[in-house]
């Protein structure tokens, strides 16, 4: 079968892209550990030699890749190869932009494929992936059933990318120590950047950053086709990962590697406006989200925005920006709910209303029911005053065998403040010091401006 996409080069798509609670003593990690320096150290002598080298070259390429899907489907619309293929263009052009828009095309594509394909064909896998990326895994199940019962014998690389897609779903519907049970055995069946990526974050979001940094990197070796932007997305990562345990001197020096590989690219500036707002010049910060919002209208830059005006005591100006973001973030949940409602949560609990963030939380969680989602609700109930139901849902992170315990500095701070709400100073103490070992400036006064690289 001849496909226009090869399944490695889906990383880039996927790179470029926690016990009932007595006391909480036992909980507190230990201290914590610089990354080894053979790590950051290996991936400092990686150099990119593949693809676009700037940000604006690679959506120009991006655009050719559209151009040609749209000429190919218009001839011939029954072809689902073709679909499947100016599909893959729109994913990473959203991988660049960041527009819904891009999801959204990609879907009618490919559902237009499925109904010219022959029964048990299709692009079965590329949908699959496209449902998580969308967070809508109710049918990934489903499709990927057909596509490894199909009659045509699977490549490795084929069963391994379907194995981290149903990990992807393990993972999402907190399942996390079958999640990582699947992505072992894709890496396994074929060792690839997607699925260390995957391994990663499973590090990341289990408390243990020295394995997730280590596995990201890995992952940059043994990418073959090391672009920029996905070069660039690695050292994205590892600087979110210093920026959840406190390290901003670091994540920023990280941030700035990744701009310097991939220049343009407005999700790196938006982490080094984010920087800047850290560092007290808030002037800076703001010029920069201005420029960066003007070029994407990106509605979580827009709150990234209003967040620093408020923090200044600029109620007009975060009104103004905080508006915006909220017309775009009703256009995206309108064109893909499930997508949108991370981000719009958040930017209700900002800027909204409680029982609207309560709302649209619920139903983020309802759909994906793993630590970050729940973290989301936590704090949502909380700010409803329902402290009983927030407070069972946190230590229920908690409660988990240890290859299952989602440990995050923010669902410890969350949880001192259900205590503190309960006038349990002793467990709100224990809290707020297992949030502290994991990152020391989870109560900084400038913690709350910062949107990105928090999940």
């Amino acid at each position: 079968m001849t496909k226009f996409f090869r399944i490695s080069g889906w990383a880039a798509i996927w790179a470029a892209g926690c016990f009932a609670v007595v006391g909480l003593s036992g909980l507190l990690l230990s201290p914590r550990k610089m990354p080894p320096p053979s790590a950051v150290g290996v991936l400092e002598t990686l150099q990119p030699g593949y693809g676009p080298k700037d940000y604006s070259a690679a959506l120009a390429a991006t655009r050719q890749r559209l151009d040609l899907g749209k000429e190919r489907v218009g001839r011939d619309p029954d072809q689902w190869l073709y679909q499947e293929n100016f599909a893959f263009a729109h994913m990473a052009q959203y991988r660049l932009t960041g527009d819904y828009e891009n999801l959204a095309a990609a879907q009618r594509a490919l559902d237009t494929g499925m109904t010219s394909a022959p029964k048990g064909s299709g692009p079965l896998l590329l949908r699959a992936a496209l449902g998580v990326s969308r967070h809508d895994l109710a049918s990934v199940p489903t499709d990927l059933a057909v596509y490894t019962g199909a009659a045509v014998p699977l490549s490795d690389d084929e069963r391994a990318e379907a194995a981290a897609i149903l990990g992807d779903v393990d993972f999402y519907q907190g399942r996390y120590r079958l999640a990582l049970q699947r992505y072992q055995e894709a890496s396994t069946l074929s060792e690839n950047a997607g699925t260390l990526f995957r391994i990663g974050r499973y590090y990341q979001k289990m408390g243990n950053p020295e394995r997730a940094i280590a596995t990201f990197v890995r992952a940059a070796r043994v990418q073959k086709d090391r672009s920029p932007q996905f070069l660039s997305s690695v050292w994205l990562q590892i600087g979110a990962i210093e920026l959840e345990r406190g390290n901003w001197s670091l994540a920023k020096k990280y941030f700035q590697r990744a701009d310097a590989i991939f220049p343009g690219f407005w999700l790196n500036e938006a982490h080094l406006a984010q920087m800047k707002a850290l560092e007290g010049d808030s002037g800076g910060a703001i010029l920069r989200y201005q420029q960066i919002a003007a070029k994407t209208e990106n509605p979580e830059v827009m709150d990234a925005l209003a967040s620093l005006y408020r923090h200044q005591g600029n109620a007009a100006q975060s009104k103004i920006w905080s508006d915006k973001a909220r017309a775009m973030w009703a256009q995206r949940l309108a064109l893909l709910p499930y997508a949108a409602l991370g981000h719009a949560a958040d930017h209700e609990m900002m800027f909204g209303t409680p029982e609207k963030a309560l709302a649209i939380a619920s139903a983020d969680f309802a759909a994906r029911p793993h630590g970050d989602t729940s973290v989301a609700l936590a704090r949502a109930l909380l700010a409803n005053n329902k402290v009983m139901e927030a407070k069972t849902i946190l230590e229920s992170l908690a409660a988990r065998p240890p290859q299952e315990q989602w440990r995050t500095a923010s669902q410890y701070a969350a949880l001192a403040d259900v205590y503190a709400r309960l006038n349990d100073s002793n467990n709100s103490a224990a809290a707020q010091e297992a949030g502290l070992a994991i990152n020391p400036k989870i109560f900084h006064p400038a913690a709350p401006l910062i949107w990105f690289g928090h999940h």
